[in-house]
């Protein structure tokens, strides 16, 4: 059975260098834009959001040590 050749990867530098953004100057700014797409909600909305849900899951845990 002959051997298929494994593709070439860049070179670390290479590799770093888009990683890092390189050219591309949007990168994740672009989601803290006036013009980005999607909800608009505020960090503090968030984490109420999360603590809430956090809140729920203990409840029903709570709520299923006592049901069952």
């Amino acid at each position: 059975m002959a051997k298929r050749a494994r593709p070439q990867r860049p070179a670390a530098g290479a590799r770093g260098a888009a990683a890092k953004g390189g050219n591309n100057q949007q990168g994740i700014m672009r989601f803290y834009t006036d013009d980005a797409p999607g909800l608009r909600i505020g960090p503090t909305v968030v984490l109420v959001f999360s603590l809430a849900f956090i809140g729920c899951v203990v409840l029903l845990h709570i709520w299923g040590k006592f049901k069952g």
